[in-house]
């Protein structure tokens, strides 16, 4: 999935198998795969450093069709919700990045699995008002 998965990401289908003994390794071809940078991606950058598997594309024994025949550059997600939603205001102070990813995650989430509309700050059914102060008789998101 590329994009703003797993909320509301596009599925690509591949039709790949990957799979290995070195689970680091395994993680580092199907992010390569996908366009990334093993460096870019973490969780394969810390286990690496830390010894527990390999990284390094080079280094890394493909069976089957080379990397270069099935290479695709996914869409990245963004996950910093600044900005994002009108009226909402996100304060950003040390914020880790799985933070912004989870705030961001629940901004699509709602978006799809409801009838607000985040970019009007109202749903269908009432009017309320972007400083989310719901107006007598509605509900407050």
């Amino acid at each position: 999935m590329e994009g703003q998965g797993p909320h509301v990401g596009t599925p690509v289908e591949m039709n790949l198998f990957l799979a290995g003994t070195d689970t680091v390794a395994v993680d580092a071809v199907s992010s390569y795969v996908m366009g990334f940078e093993t460096i870019e991606i973490a969780a394969i950058r810390i286990a690496a450093t830390d010894g527990l598997g390999e990284r390094d594309i080079e280094k890394i024994e493909i069976a089957g069709t080379p990397i270069a025949d099935v290479r695709k550059f996914f869409k990245r997600p963004m996950i910093d919700p600044t900005g994002l939603v009108p009226g909402v205001h996100v304060v950003v102070q040390h914020t880790c990045p799985g933070c912004f990813a989870n705030v961001r995650g629940a901004f699509d989430l709602l978006t799809v699995s409801s009838d607000v509309d985040l970019a009007k700050g109202e749903d269908s059914e009432s009017s309320i008002r972007r400083d989310g102060q719901a107006q007598s008789g509605q509900r407050r998101l």
